[in-house]
């Protein structure tokens, strides 16, 4: 049973004229594993957090079906999670407040509740639950976002392209954590990102969208194995695939 199912997938927004504008086209992928890292690697301005967003139930009126294990996903709940790529916390909570309130918004037993700790823990940040997000780095921020998805026991997260304000330190540090994550099979995700050295890193599938409107336009299988050895292999049949379609200069090869 596949994981995710998005078939034909078309989104219009309403501009400021009263015009529609088409900002997604035809969109159609699946993820088969249920403990998967995918990714969407595409230019900015696609459409990618649109479309993360209409996959996470976030934006409801769209052309097309988007199916968790078979079922039509269409209510923002439990089942999928979505780190914005600003990652967000209740301001007035400390850490561990944050990840109680998001299990209490998602209908979380008290027993649940218990694992608070270990979602804290599985993040990287014991001994930093009384500290409050809102003041802290993005790195920080969106391990607490992490931990707060984590604790709603998802199936898969959507991570909307995060990494590209952080130090290179700390983007190495959140690609182990999540690599260690998913090889523990505690979730899947699917990551959109606008760099291509990221989504080699970190996935076993990408999935390539074009702009003017975002549609996906070709898959590349990635054997982690043979990374970081044959990187360099894989990001020239992507820059290939981008030249073909007259959009090399759109993405971030070399960040």
């Amino acid at each position: 049973m596949d994981l995710l199912q998005v078939k034909n997938v078309s989104k219009h927004v309403e501009g400021f004229s009263g015009t529609r504008q088409l900002i997604l086209t035809d969109v159609n992928f699946t993820i088969n594993s249920v403990d998967s890292f995918t990714s969407i690697l595409a230019p900015y301005g696609a459409g990618k957090t649109t479309l993360l967003k209409t996959i996470a139930a976030l934006e409801v009126k769209h052309n097309g079906e988007i199916k968790l294990f078979e079922k039509i996903y269409d209510k923002c709940g439990k089942g999928i999670a979505y780190i914005p790529e600003n990652p967000s916390s209740f301001p007035w909570l400390d850490v561990k407040g944050n990840i109680l309130l998001e299990q209490k918004i998602s209908g979380m037993q008290k027993t649940k509740k218990l694992q608070t700790e270990h979602f804290i823990s599985l993040v990287g940040l014991s001994g930093y639950e009384d500290y409050f997000p809102a003041n802290k780095s993005n790195g920080f921020r969106f391990r607490v976002s992490l931990a707060r998805a984590l604790s709603a026991e998802p199936k898969l997260i959507l991570i909307d392209d995060c990494f590209k304000k952080m130090t290179e330190e700390t983007r190495e540090e959140l690609y182990k954590l999540l690599k260690n994550i998913n090889e523990k099979k505690e979730v899947s995700f699917l990551l959109a990102s606008t760099n291509v050295n990221e989504v080699l890193r970190l996935s076993t599938k990408v999935f390539l969208m074009k702009n003017n409107p975002g549609t996906i336009f070709g898959t590349l299988n990635i054997d982690q194995k043979e990374i970081p050895q044959k990187i360099s292999d894989y990001t020239n049949q992507i820059e290939k695939l981008f030249r073909n379609e007259k959009m090399l200069n759109s993405i971030n090869i070399y960040v």
